[in-house]
């Protein structure tokens, strides 16, 4: 029961919660259902495809499995800080200036 909720802290602590609420702070309304739901899909779907992966590449690769994972998160994070805006202290408008921009 504690390594359930030591992982479950960490989840929390983590990345696990932005595909529930960085969609929410970047999309407007009518966007949001669609974005929230591809958003959550990719994210469960990431989930399984490394809890069936994991014990497969452990067999082969023992340790150096997270090295693989390692390399994964690590190429999100460099995404993740240098691609998505920051929300802090903006209006939707200014988020949405943003992306228009991007486009």
């Amino acid at each position: 029961m504690m390594l359930l909720c030591f992982s479950i802290q960490y989840h929390i602590l983590g990345l696990g919660p932005i595909p529930y609420i960085y969609p929410n702070e970047v999309f407007t309304i009518d966007m949001r259902p669609a974005a929230l739901s591809i958003s959550i899909f990719a994210s469960w779907l990431c989930n399984t495809i490394i809890n069936v992966l994991f014990p497969l590449l452990k067999s082969v690769l023992a340790g150096y499995t997270f090295l693989i994972f390692c390399l994964f998160c690590t190429i999100a994070f460099a995404l993740l800080w240098f691609k998505m805006p920051e929300t802090k202290r903006k209006k939707l408008s200014e988020i949405e200036a943003y992306w228009a921009y991007i486009n």
